[in-house]
């Protein structure tokens, strides 16, 4: 069986951001249709902020694809309109890892440490299987299948 590449769009959403009653939902969008698609408000236990949505939305759509796909694929392509989650994943990440998720500016450990740190670990758990994730960061107009599931949760 020949292997074959997944995109996946995903987007977090976060209503009262930067409140004390804010709430964040994410979206994972695999296609029209699919059976793979997901949206929901993050549970409560999670940090409630758009930042935070973004990465669960990424955490998600993996976790979806090591369910249903991994035996499958080469490579899963995380289409995102966050700068913040392709920065981190794509560039942080590696000073990250070394400095023990401290900020550079002053030394204290950044906001989503514990997200970043999972999402990273469930990327290493691919490419240990052979499959590359890759970030392609776009701009939100582009977007708007993962945003409409993200928003489609509120509606809940």
């Amino acid at each position: 069986m020949q292997k074959s590449q997944v995109v996946i769009a995903i987007d977090g959403a976060c209503r009262g951001n930067g409140t004390p009653n804010a709430t964040a939902a994410y979206g994972v969008f695999f296609g029209r249709n699919s059976r793979y698609n997901e949206w929901d408000l993050l549970p409560v236990n999670e940090r409630q902020t758009s930042q935070n949505a973004e990465i669960y939305a990424a955490q998600q759509a993996l976790e979806r694809a090591r369910a249903y796909l991994i035996d499958d694929l080469t490579t899963v392509n995380l289409i995102t309109d966050s700068s913040y989650l392709t920065k981190s994943m794509t560039e942080y990440i590696y000073k990250w890892l070394r400095n023990g998720f401290r900020a550079s500016g002053n030394g204290l450990r950044i906001v989503n440490a514990d997200a970043v740190y999972h999402l990273n670990s469930t990327i290493e758990f691919f490419n240990n299987c052979d499959v590359e994730v890759l970030f392609w960061n776009v701009r939100r107009e582009q977007n708007t299948d993962a945003d409409r599931l993200a928003n489609l949760a509120f509606s809940y």
